[in-house]
């Protein structure tokens, strides 16, 4: 995964994934980031690839614009299957 994340997270959950988050990060784990933020979907944590697949859907962003700002591909073509 890229080493470049952007995310969105309710404040109120920040604390529930906060201690998992720095573990990782002090453990060198910062490629597992990625699927904490997707365990935490239900809770409101979302990968930015997610929010730009919510945005095609809403009719907010293009196809095209939304692809080229996608952190990580695959999963992002994966998403917008989805839909």
């Amino acid at each position: 995964m890229p080493s470049r994340w952007l995310f969105h997270v309710r404040f109120s959950l920040l604390p529930r994934f906060s201690s998992a988050l720095r573990n990782l990060i002090r453990e060198g784990k910062s490629y597992q980031i990625y699927s904490v933020i997707e365990t935490g979907h239900q809770y409101g944590m979302q990968a930015m690839d997610r929010i730009l697949a919510d945005l095609y859907r809403g009719d907010q962003v293009l196809s095209e614009e939304a692809a080229t700002r996608a952190i990580d591909h695959k999963n992002f073509n994966r998403l917008m299957k989805e839909y």
